[in-house]
């Protein structure tokens, strides 16, 4: 469990980094706040539920093939959520992770984890087939040959923030002070789920209104 835990901490390290670089490589500047982040890494069920021992369960849904349109019958790959644990507190998780598990720093900023923060176990099935070699549409999605395999993997969401560690000039130190990032970060922690929770029902009144 102790191998699995410092590995998804890596992880987590990585994303919360004050100058973490995405997909587009532009760099994500200290000063920006509440950008969601994903991590998804490979997880057995075993660990998992080392770690998350009171998950929430969710049944593996399989759709009879009856129910489905030709063109969705033979999937190559689907994926379920089979176990998801939410966190709305960061130090819920000190005991998972360590203490300050949620803090990086680099160079003069500091970069942190905004709850919420879900932990999902997803299930991917892969299905290797074969289908009959015909133009007309019934036959060409009969499966000939077959062979089905299955993995898990973890997903993470969360969000994260990053501050700026200068303060104001000391005269009598002649140098900078450490400016008062730790209690603003403390403050972003404890409004971030009552935030996100408001903008998830205002995205989902717009869409009722689309």
């Amino acid at each position: 469990m102790e191998q699995t835990s410092l590995a998804i901490l890596a992880e987590i390290k990585i994303k919360i980094n004050p100058y973490h670089t995405d997909k587009q490589q532009a760099a994500i500047s200290a000063g920006t706040m509440d950008k969601k982040m994903y991590i998804r890494t490979r997880c057995s069920t075993a660990d998992y539920l080392a770690l998350f021992p009171n998950a929430k369960k969710f049944p593996l849904q399989r759709d009879a093939d009856s129910k489905l349109p030709l063109r969705k019958r033979n999937r190559f790959k689907k994926t379920n959520k089979i176990f998801e644990k939410s966190f709305q507190s960061v130090a819920e998780l000190e005991e998972i992770f360590g203490s300050n598990w949620y803090i990086v720093f680099n160079g003069t900023s500091v970069g942190f984890v905004l709850p919420p923060v879900t932990f999902r176990l997803n299930s991917t099935r892969i299905f290797s087939h074969a289908t009959c070699l015909s133009h007309e549409l019934e036959k060409s999605f009969l499966v000939e040959k077959s062979t089905e395999s299955t993995y898990t993997s973890l997903s993470i969401t969360m969000y994260r923030g990053s501050l700026s560690r200068w303060g104001t000039w000391n005269d009598t130190k002649e140098c900078y002070d450490e400016s008062q990032w730790e209690e603003e970060m403390k403050g972003l922690q404890k409004n971030n789920p009552a935030i996100c929770t408001n903008r998830l029902s205002h995205k989902k009144i717009k869409r009722n209104l689309v």
